[in-house]
């Protein structure tokens, strides 16, 4: 099947959901909601629910990757491309950095370009001597990316540790109010209906907190 066909499948509404929350990392999953479902979600709770569940559609899963496939097509990005930049960002070597003539810092133009792209903010100081106004002295100050977090996000690309995470994840409650995906896609009305559910089991369970306290 075409991706055309595949995209056909979705509303004009999950359509734009996608557009907005692919378009706008800044943007909530709520907030996307609101946007390309205005009036239809009394509370953020809902809201919340609503894109969850929309997120986890197969068709929706599948036009986001469509969207990631036309952005990588244009910009030229891969996942090869990212796990090698975030490589170079991880395993740079100070040393580089460093004339072996003079043990000062390179001029940003001596440096190998594979190290430049792990420059975050560069500083150029030109000073003058004071015996000589003629003479110019320049000194480069660089400040690099955070090796950790490169090497972070690389573990976590990977998937490193991710038997460890499963086993400190917390058991599902068991609760008769907790969503649970069904079979079959459900209407906004069924889903509001246990979305208030939730909210109900929640605001008896706080309550409850409160009588206890």
């Amino acid at each position: 099947m075409s991706s055309k066909k595949q995209c056909d499948k979705l509303t004009r509404q999950q359509r734009e959901f996608c557009h907005l929350h692919f378009d706008n990392p800044n943007l909530s999953g709520v907030e996307c909601i609101y946007r390309a479902y205005p009036g239809q979600f009394s509370t953020p709770a809902s809201a919340a629910a609503f894109a969850s569940r929309l997120l986890r559609s197969d068709k929706v899963v599948r036009y986001m990757n469509e969207l990631s496939k036309r952005v990588q097509a244009r910009v030229g990005a891969s996942i090869g491309r990212v796990l090698k930049e975030e490589a170079r960002l991880a395993f740079w070597d100070p040393e580089e950095i460093i004339d072996p003539a003079t043990r000062e810092m390179r001029a940003l133009d001596k440096i190998p370009e594979h190290l430049r792209r792990a420059i975050a903010k560069l500083k150029i100081i030109k000073t003058q001597s004071l015996r000589d106004p003629d003479m110019e002295r320049t000194e480069y100050r660089y400040t690099f990316v955070d090796k950790g977090a490169a090497l972070g996000r690389l573990e976590r690309i990977l998937g490193m540790y991710e038997k460890d995470n499963e086993q400190n994840k917390p058991a599902p409650a068991n609760d008769k109010w907790v969503l649970v995906p069904t079979d079959r896609e459900l209407t906004l009305k069924e889903w509001s209906e246990q979305v208030e559910e939730l909210n109900k089991h929640e605001a008896a369970k706080k309550a409850k907190e409160t009588e206890d306290a």
